[in-house]
């Protein structure tokens, strides 16, 4: 299938989330049968996305779902104005749930990361080669962020941050 959106307001998504406490839905078993209970194939486009933490642009990406295992390539991505090229992977195949992932970018700019909007920039700088790896594996939201290992690695880049651009190694 295919689905096509021209908006996509990440702060209204977390509004009806719960909040993780003493016992809470985070403790819940993750429900493992619906992604056995079907395969499909998904081409989500989304022209605008609002609401994020960090400036992201219109993202494209191919969802595949076989035997309880999910996996979606993000085909077209911007993040900072700098693209992006990165892949999920949810295996509910198993007694718990396993989710890797990675993102690429061969530059980013770090003023448009960090761009505050009717402010004027503050930092400048580029970060080269980042790349991001996050894997985990269990069987509730609060055992996948406990057991959650996530890298980051960049080649050697200038930063300056109000003043001189000095090495971050």
């Amino acid at each position: 299938g295919k689905a096509s959106y021209a908006l996509l307001d990440v702060a209204k998504l977390g509004g009806s989330v719960a909040k993780p406490g003493p016992r809470s839905a985070f403790d819940e078993p993750l429900p493992l049968a619906p992604l056995r209970a079907f395969d499909a194939r998904l081409d989500v486009e989304v022209a605008r996305i609002a609401g994020a933490p960090v400036p992201i642009g219109k993202l494209a990406a191919l969802a595949q779902l076989r035997s309880g295992k999910l996996a979606i390539d993000l085909t077209s991505a911007t993040v900072a104005n700098a693209p992006v090229q990165g892949q999920v992977t949810v295996d509910a195949s198993g007694r718990a749930w396993r989710v890797d992932a990675n993102a690429k970018a061969d530059r980013i700019d770090v003023a448009a990361l960090l761009r505050t909007p009717n402010r004027p920039d503050t930092t400048s700088g580029a970060i080269q080669g980042l790349q991001v790896l996050f894997g985990s594996q269990g069987t509730s939201v609060r055992e996948l962020i406990r057991q959650a290992k996530l890298s980051a690695r960049t080649a050697p880049f200038l930063l300056a941050v109000g003043g001189a651009r000095s090495p971050v190694p």
